[in-house]
C-alpha cells in the first residue's frame, strides 16, 4: 500500500477560533495541549513550532485554506477501500467501527475518536515544507439552547512519505461527491 513513517508529534498548539452566527458569538484564541479540545466556530487554525526548522507555521482548517493539500473522513464513504483507511487507522491507533452494511445496503466501516467520525487532514509546514498530518473529529453542540461546536484533536504528526504514492493512493480511492 503506502509507507508512512511518523518522525514526531506536536505537543501544543495555539488555536484561534473565529465567531460564527449563532453559537460561538466572540472569537476563541488559547493553546491546547494535544490530544485536545477546543471550539469550533466558523472557521479555526493552528499556530504551532515545525519540528524541523523551529519556525511558526500555521494551519487554517476552513474552505479554500491557503495550507490544506488533502484531507477527508476516514469513512468508507469517502475512501472506497478499507486497506487505505486501515494505513491510517493502524498507524494513529484509531478506534474502529466495523458493522457491516446499513439498512441501505451500504457498508459502515469508519474510523473515530470520542464517537465521531475521524478527520485526516495534509499539510506541510510553511517554511521548510515538512509533511503533517493532523487527526481530528468534530462534535456538534447543542441547539437549544445554543452551545460551540468542539474539535478534538487526537494528534497532529510529522511524517514522511512518498506524496506522489500518497496522491495516487487518494485519487484512487478518493469518492468524488
Amino acid at each position: 500500500m503506502i509507507n508512512i513513517a511518523i518522525k514526531n508529534k506536536v505537543i501544543s498548539t495555539k488555536v484561534f477560533s473565529e465567531p460564527d452566527d449563532w453559537k460561538l458569538l466572540e472569537p476563541q484564541k488559547g493553546k491546547i495541549n494535544i490530544p485536545g479540545t477546543f471550539f469550533h466556530g466558523s472557521k479555526w487554525t493552528l499556530y504551532f513550532n515545525c519540528i524541523s526548522c523551529g519556525k511558526e507555521t500555521k494551519f487554517g482548517v476552513y474552505y479554500k485554506s491557503p495550507e490544506y493539500i488533502a484531507g477527508g473522513e476516514l469513512h468508507y464513504d469517502t475512501f472506497n477501500n478499507k486497506e487505505f483507511l486501515n494505513v491510517f487507522g493502524k498507524l494513529f491507533e484509531l478506534d474502529l467501527i466495523d458493522k457491516g452494511v446499513d439498512v441501505n445496503n451500504f457498508t459502515i466501516f469508519y474510523y473515530q475518536i470520542k464517537n465521531n467520525v475521524v478527520w485526516l487532514d495534509y499539510f506541510k509546514c510553511n517554511h521548510c515544507n515538512v509533511q503533517y498530518l493532523m487527526t481530528y473529529s468534530t462534535q456538534s453542540g447543542e441547539e437549544r439552547p445554543p452551545k460551540p461546536d468542539l474539535v478534538h484533536i487526537k494528534g497532529i504528526y510529522q511524517v514522511e512519505f512518498d506524496e506522489e504514492e500518497f496522491f495516487k493512493l487518494y485519487n484512487k480511492y478518493k469518492v468524488n461527491p
